[in-house]
């Protein structure tokens, strides 16, 4: 009976919540008793905050058991007349408004990003929990003293430590979040006995310097409090108003419960003599936001509860959030004097935990390998297996060994030797790889050239190398003839090489000799070049093969450029454990059909891919290989691991992660194909390899608290060539005692308690364009040397789940042509760097701190309906397939035929969709190519009919094929 009364009960209760109040009518109270036995009876009081707040609630509290205690007694007993509210209303009408709203804009001024805790996003309602914490004893006593020593209230000790905790969960210095005070003015006569609704939400502010003392602190945010006291009474959603951030400006709330008596003694026990005798309260509060912080002092401990939205916050995250403000209070004790950034919120063996779960140093011997050495031995091994197919060539180990040793002997003739720089720049893959492999051959260090990269581009990677020798095909070569490296065309007629020595040249190289040398972007707008070692090469192998179980003898296919290190995956992967390795063209990337096909009539086990690129090959055909798909490059997004499992195909997928510095990958995730992920992890750490995840001191960040990702361990690279300014800057000391250099990669992540690592975003304007890491400065730079470009902005905005689009802001005097813009950067620029979008603009909006207001800038999808020519209807069947095509791969509603499509939010990778899906359509193939010479509908029609019209005209002469190329 007992627990069938509480359940019952307990529903009560939870039905009088969920009836909520209405302003409009009815009362805002409720009151209802509940007999639960001869003597036992509880009381649900309810009621809006608006009627009343808590120094309310004891009031009318004192005076019910006065009643009570009166009609048991039989002595009727006479209230005193109390001020009534109206008394506060008249003298807030008093108060000049305007001047304490210019006083919280100034307060608030330059605060520009809401300090919030990392929290997951749902869709979940709203299920309140609370966690429940007491400091007491010495570390109480202790805070008692510090808080008379530095002539404060300990309601500003607490507040200053919350706003430094918060400041390191959210990564910044300055934060804002609300606090409640009591909005009972002093000089108001009898404001201590009135009843209504004073209580106010007002912000805290609380900002410090690299180098401000926890005093300096603290007694500012008391200096501010008292300063803020006279405007305490303007309500939240008017000061809100005054800062930029509007309603955003704060998302939790604390409250310091210091009201007209400790909340132990709120609800104390009346005596028997009283005849009322309470034997438990229970109190339920509901606010508008997720996240509340309140805390309750006495005169010997300081409780606090956390209550927040479980849907939003693990409950195990709030228990950790509740030690850490302990120990931070306890650093605030111990470390007055020194700087706010020296205070650690995280206890010793929380510390030695985290340096712990993330060390994989020393998992496997150092190697004394080079990749020359493990070459040699696998062709000694395995002479005879197939090493690369490429175009119908089909080369075993000794063959291509043979190649390879024939090109590196030439260059040893022409002065090649250890360390000398090798550049290449080649069409056909089979003679990129024997170049890349020749020069390690010879001791040398290869530096790859894409040839699609603007000719500007490729000459200042040739001469910051500093070359000695550049290989090209006579396609190529036409591009550097006016510089003075010397060239090899490797398929001249006429060239030498081929008829070289096929015994391997004699050099002498060291695992800590460079091997390569890839550029990366640079913010000053000129890239930069990464050298990477023979023993980052080999540790990263030897990772790779402890993380995936690739074997040795399986087939690899190689789905991207050499000029990034995304495809030495899969190149040195096959290559160095006796594996097959098919290479394709780089039209051949783009050919959705043809690569589909290919892998139906051939078996590849393993390939590696950007996700953007692998989604744009999609058709009704899903491309996969046999045994494994690893994707790299750029963030693995859901929607392709829901489109792999859709297959049912039995297949690994893995998510690699890691910057060039760090050597290809140095974090993996095996995806669970049976779990529902809402962001991909980046993994775990490789073998030999030591992770940290960092606050901007260099401090450790507990688990689920986002901060930098630093790389340490074998595949730390040399640094950057010829850059000692940018080597000191990226690649420091191991600021926690390992061996070795650390790399800051920039880039935010969090960790699990699992010991997984998720990636965030950047920490910094750098980011990924299908696969590439680009620097939005590098655009910028470059954009300001147009001519009449007086300023410029580049920012990325997320067009698709997963896909970014880059938007050109700039200000001229002048008009300037989005073509013309385009086409002055596409002659400086890789096109996966050129803006989609430009918008012109009268000024750059800054900030308050003369700082660049990013979120100020015009959202283009405002701007997608504004074009820069008169729209033009399709005219033909052919021309309404085709705007149909883009108006779905483009995600625009309007298209024209004369609108170009890379001025649309087009680029390589989505062009590849397109054409698939007018191959479908037409039996027509296109490749990449004729896009970018065709961009409009008009253009491209005429191309496509053209195409229809020869292949008719060839069914007479029976000489024609299924399908059509252009």
């Amino acid at each position: 009976a007992g627990a069938a009364l509480t359940q019952a009960l307990a529903q009560e209760k939870a039905a009088d919540l969920a009836r909520g109040f209405d302003l409009r009518k009815g009362s805002q109270m409720r009151l209802r008793v509940v007999q639960l036995g001869p003597d036992s009876f509880e009381l649900i009081w309810s009621h809006h905050h608006i009627v009343m707040d808590a120094w309310c609630s004891q009031l009318l509290i004192q005076q019910f058991t006065q009643l009570y205690q009166g009609l048991v007694s039989g002595q009727p007993v006479q209230l005193t007349e109390r001020h009534k509210y109206a008394g506060y209303l008249r003298w807030l009408d008093r108060r000049d408004a305007q001047a304490s709203l210019t006083y919280w804009g100034q307060y608030l001024e330059g605060y520009e990003q809401t300090a919030s805790l990392p929290a997951q996003p749902t869709s979940q309602e709203y299920t309140q929990q609370e966690a429940f914490f007491q400091i007491e004893n010495a570390d109480f006593a202790g805070l008692q003293q510090l808080s008379e020593r530095l002539g404060v209230t300990l309601n500003t000790v607490v507040q200053s430590a919350w706003g430094v905790l918060l400041g390191r969960y959210a990564g910044t210095q300055d934060v804002v979040f609300g606090t409640v005070v009591s909005g009972r003015p002093g000089d108001l006569v009898g404001v201590e006995e009135m009843v209504g609704l004073f209580i106010n939400t007002i912000p805290v502010r609380v900002q410090y310097g690299t180098e401000t003392t926890v005093k300096e602190l603290v007694q500012q945010v008391q200096q501010l409090h008292i300063a803020s006291e006279p405007h305490h009474y303007r309500q939240l959603a008017e000061v809100q108003a005054q800062s930029a951030l509007g309603r955003n400006l704060l998302d939790h709330i604390l409250v310091f419960q210091n009201t007209n008596a400790a909340e132990s003694a709120e609800y104390a026990p009346v005596s028997e003599e009283q005849g009322l005798d309470i034997i438990s309260k229970e109190s339920y509060v509901q606010t508008n936001f997720d996240f509340n912080f309140v805390l309750y002092p006495s005169a010997t401990q300081l409780a606090y509860r956390f209550r927040f939205n479980a849907a939003k916050y693990e409950p195990a995250f709030m228990e950790r959030l509740g030690t850490h403000f302990q120990q931070l209070l306890k650093s605030f004790v111990a470390q007055a004097d020194q700087p706010v950034r020296a205070a650690s919120y995280l206890a010793p063996a929380e510390q030695q935990q985290l340096l712990a779960q993330f060390d994989a140093t020393g998992t496997l011997a150092r190697t004394e390998e080079t990749v020359l050495s493990r070459l040699e031995a696998q062709v000694a091994a395995t002479p005879a297996q197939t090493a690369v197919i490429s175009a119908g060539d089909v080369l075993s180990y000794a063959e291509l060994n043979d190649r390879v040793n024939q090109l590196a002997n030439y260059f040893r003739s022409q002065g090649i030797a250890e360390g000398t720089k090798v550049a290449f720049c080649l069409s056909q893959p089979l003679d990129a790889l024997t170049s890349l492999l020749a020069t390690l051959k010879a001791g040398g260090v290869y530096v790859p050239l894409d040839t699609q990269f603007p000719e500007a581009r490729k000459v200042f990677m040739l001469a910051d190398s500093q070359a000695a020798l550049l290989v090209v095909d006579a396609a190529n070569a036409a591009a550097f003839e006016q510089q003075r490296v010397p060239l090899l065309v490797i398929d001249a007629p006429e060239a030498t090489w081929q008829h070289g020595a096929v015994t391997p040249p004699a050099t002498t190289l060291r695992p800590a000799d460079v091997a390569y040398l890839i550029y990366t972007s640079g913010s000053t707008g000129t890239p930069k070049g990464v050298m990477v070692t023979h023993r980052n090469l080999v540790d990263y192998l030897d990772g790779l093969q402890a993380k995936t179980g690739m074997a040795a003898g399986e087939s690899f296919g190689l789905l991207s450029t050499l000029a990034a290190d995304l495809g030495n995956t899969v190149l040195f992967g096959s290559l160095l454990t006796g594996g097959t390795l098919h290479l394709f063209a780089k039209e051949a990337l783009t050919d959705s059909e043809g690569l589909l096909n290919y892998f139906e009539t051939h078996t590849i086990g393993t390939i590696k891919i950007v996700p953007s690129h692998w989604k744009a090959l999609q058709t009704n055909r899903t491309l996969l290989p046999a045994k494994r798909i690893i994707f790299g490059g750029e963030e693995l997004t859901t929607d392709v691991v829901e489109r792999i499992r859709q297959t049912g195909q039995e297949i690994e997928v893995y998510n690699h992660y890691g910057p060039t510095e760090t050597t290809i990958g140095k974090l993996m995730h095996r995806v669970d194909m049976t779990r529902s992920y809402s962001r991909v992890p980046i993994g775990e750490p490789f073998s030999n390899t030591r992770v940290y995840v960092v606050d901007q001191y260099l401090g450790l960040c507990p688990y689920g608290v986002p901060g930098e990702l630093l790389i340490g361990g074998e595949g730390v690279a040399t640094g950057y060539f010829g850059r000692p300014d940018l080597t000191a800057e990226r690649f420091i000391a191991d600021p926690f005692g390992g061996e070795g250099q650390v790399y800051r990669t920039g880039d935010l992540v969090t960790w699990s308690a699992e010991g997984s690592i998720t990636f965030l975003g950047r920490i910094d304007q750098q980011l990924k364009i299908r696969g590439y890491r680009i620097e939005l400065g590098e655009i910028e730079n470059t954009l300001k040397g147009k001519a009449g470009v007086r300023e410029a902005v580049v920012m990325a905005f997320e067009s698709t789940p997963g896909e970014q689009e880059l938007v050109g802001y700039f200000v001229s005097e002048e008009p300037l042509d989005a073509a013309a813009l385009r086409s002055y950067l596409l002659e400086r620029l890789p096109e996966f760097m050129v803006p989609q979008l430009f918008v012109q603009l009268q000024e750059i909006p800054l900030t308050p701190n003369g700082k660049i207001n990013r979120q100020a800038l015009p959202n283009p999808q405002t701007l997608a309906g504004q074009r820069s020519q008169a729209f033009v209807a399709p005219r033909t069947a052919t021309e309404e397939v085709l705007v149909a095509i883009w108006q779905k791969i483009l995600r625009k509603e309007t298209i024209g035929v004369t609108d170009n499509f890379f001025t649309h939010g087009g680029h390589s990778l989505n062009g590849i969709l397109m054409l698939t899906k007018v191959h479908q359509q037409f039996n027509v193939r296109v490749d990449v190519l004729t896009l970018f010479e065709t961009p409009t509908i008009e253009a491209l029609a005429e191309e496509i009919e053209n195409a229809l019209w020869a292949k008719t005209e060839a069914v007479h002469d029976e000489a024609h094929s299924e399908e059509v190329t252009i």
